[in-house]
């Protein structure tokens, strides 16, 4: 609809800018040609704040009511609360030490989601613990938390899907 927002995911990175003293996040996927294109307000080798939101802050701006849940993921796929848990879910496995596939999800992430008595609250600590996570406090906790909770611990043996196997070349 007009004047209405559509968030979805995309993927960039950030590296630590020693120089600079600084996270510094980056999209490699644009280039000059394709910078142009789009007529980008900034640079993607040094994506300023507020370009990109984390799935934290997405998660955080859906709870406020800033942006609406509706406009938050795909459909027919989860939207809202359900698409940046998930994605939060993602986020979490990365940075403590299992990098997944963009489409893996489980427990509190996955269709299952809703058989969690604490999902309310287990939500909230992922937000929570994603926005101290570049901390050593916090990836500390975040560890604690992916290695503790059944709904956030990766199952035994998890196989993401087809996609994986494709990309592997099996």
């Amino acid at each position: 609809a007009p004047g209405k927002k559509h968030i979805e995911d995309h993927w960039i990175a950030e590296f630590w800018n020693g120089a600079e003293r600084r996270w510094q996040r980056v999209d490699p996927e644009i280039d000059d040609v394709i910078g142009r294109t789009l007529r980008l307000p900034f640079d993607p080798a040094d994506i300023p704040e507020g370009q990109f939101l984390a799935s934290w802050e997405c998660h955080d701006e859906v709870v406020s009511g800033r942006i609406d849940a509706a406009a938050v993921g795909f459909e027919p796929e989860p939207t809202g609360i359900p698409y940046t848990r998930y994605k939060m879910l993602q986020d979490l496995s990365s940075l403590t030490g299992s990098e997944i596939v963009p489409w893996a999800g489980w427990g509190v992430g996955g269709p299952e989601s809703g058989r969690f008595e604490d999902i309310r609250e287990v939500t909230a600590t992922m937000a929570r613990v994603l926005r101290s996570i570049g901390t050593p406090e916090g990836l500390e906790e975040a560890r604690n938390l992916m290695a503790t909770h059944p709904g956030l611990r990766m199952p035994e043996g998890f196989d993401p899907g087809m996609f994986e196997k494709e990309w592997l070349g099996d």
